[in-house]
């Protein structure tokens, strides 16, 4: 029998790597910030990617010294952004990243979803897109001490999936991201798409534009790469 040590696992980012998401959330986050009487930056929003709710909500709070405890202000965007998605006939998933998942899963990779997202709206969106079942566990930020940029979250998923950091690669969109998967010990790929805001990726192992059957080919020969190199001598 293999053993977890042996297992290779890929661990997917949530927002902007499996789902178009990054749109529907910055429109929601404006009405909201609206009614607070605060308006940011595209360059603001941008610089928040990747990062916990309660993390950004800190900074805004204390900038445009808001009344509302942290945890009200947390309340209130996952309550907008639920009921916002609940009411979509569809959420958009990323463009060919079902066929990157299932030619991973064919090749026996095991797979994971790393989201500082709330746990309710990762398994709203996995669930309405059909995205759920092809990962064998799911970790927001709700589930760790800390979120990203630290390595919580994705050492997490890897203790979940019976895997080693080292034997782990993550996909992200964000700068913070990546930093959280490299803290943890792990290669990241930097997924760099129109709705990224255009982040500083340079740390990733790999960049693409796209999960196009030449992109596709490139992650999987960095992975089987990993793979190769961490493979048990016998």
């Amino acid at each position: 029998m293999i053993g977890p040590s042996n297992k290779n696992a890929v661990i997917f980012d949530m927002d902007g790597v499996l789902v178009d998401t990054e749109p529907i959330y910055t429109d929601v986050n404006r009405r909201l910030l609206k009614r607070l009487g605060v308006v940011l930056s595209q360059k603001r929003f941008h610089s928040y990617v990747g990062l916990s709710s309660g993390y950004i909500w800190s900074e805004i709070r204390r900038d445009f010294c808001l009344r509302q405890p942290v945890e009200e202000l947390v309340r209130l965007e996952r309550d907008e952004l639920v009921r916002h998605l609940a009411a979509l006939d569809e959420i958009p998933v990323m463009p060919g990243v079902v066929r990157l998942i299932e030619t991973l899963r064919d090749l026996h990779f095991v797979l994971g979803v790393g989201s500082s997202s709330a746990g309710q709206l990762i398994n709203m969106v996995l669930a309405k897109t059909g995205l759920r079942p092809y990962f064998n566990a799911v970790v927001s930020a709700e589930d760790v001490t800390h979120g990203k940029p630290a390595p919580d979250i994705f050492i997490e998923v890897s203790a979940r999936l019976g895997c080693t950091p080292g034997c782990s690669v993550v996909i992200e969109d964000s700068l913070h991201g990546i930093r959280a998967a490299r803290s943890a010990g792990m290669q990241a790929i930097g997924f760099q798409h129109a709705h990224s805001g255009n982040p500083d990726l340079s740390e990733a192992a790999l960049v693409v534009n796209d999960f196009s059957g030449h992109s596709i080919e490139k992650v999987v020969r960095l992975v089987t790469a990993i793979r190769r190199h961490h493979a048990p001598e016998y």
